[in-house]
């Protein structure tokens, strides 16, 4: 999208004891720089579909969300953020990561 605007699609994969989860996000996000460094906060927010697949079941489960995001991102890709969601998945999620260019 234009100016301060940033799609993000993302794949997150959680494994656990005997639980396996899939998320695909789809996040619209605000960037506002900050003043003298390569840094900008950003927030936003989008839809995500959760796949949880339990060892042994015969079949996995899927739901919907919504989830809201709050976060920093480096110029050169790094990004760090806090996720709040509703519905389905985690609740609370921190996340740490890089985007290719």
């Amino acid at each position: 999208i234009a100016g301060a605007w940033r799609v993000r699609p993302a794949l997150d994969i959680g494994v656990g004891q005997k639980i396996t989860l899939v998320s695909g996000l789809f996040d619209l996000l605000y960037r506002v720089p900050v003043a003298g460094t390569s840094w900008a906060i950003q927030a936003g927010g989008g839809p995500a579909v959760h796949v949880l697949t339990r060892t042994g079941a015969a079949e996995s489960e899927t739901e919907g969300a919504f989830s809201v995001v709050l976060g920093a991102v480096h110029a050169k890709g790094l990004f760090t953020d806090v996720r709040l969601s509703r519905r389905a998945g985690p609740e609370l999620a921190f996340t740490l990561g890089y985007t290719f260019r």
